[in-house]
């Protein structure tokens, strides 16, 4: 199965912005929650597995996780006021896809260090 893009939700904005659940999202979809954040560092939503984190200014944030067959909209605690989160929904990802993303992302980060 290809993958596809679903939906994104509405974006959250402020201090602790909230990321709703994308319309029309399905249980197995992946579901990427993006942040940035001026210069604060957010707190890992729980039953998310942080992908991404960037050091710089603004600050760039990327979650990831499987949906369940019932998700809640996704409040991210985080003290900057210039705070802007959406998530998407993506269909057709496999976990092998998710941990082959995750890879390549750590060793790119291991080999600019």
């Amino acid at each position: 199965m290809a993958i596809s893009f679903v939906a994104a939700g509405a974006v959250g904005t402020g201090t602790n912005p909230t990321a709703a659940v994308p319309a029309g999202y399905q249980q197995n979809d992946y579901l990427l929650i993006f942040l940035t954040c001026g210069n604060s560092i957010p707190t890992t939503p729980s039953g998310w597995t942080q992908i991404v984190g960037d050091s710089t200014t603004p600050r760039v944030y990327i979650y990831a996780k499987f949906a369940g067959s019932s998700e809640s909209n996704v409040t991210v605690t985080v003290s900057s006021t210039a705070s802007v989160a959406v998530m998407v929904a993506y269909r057709g990802v496999s976990y092998l896809d998710s941990y082959v993303t995750r890879s390549i992302r750590i060793n790119h980060d291991h080999c600019l260090s």
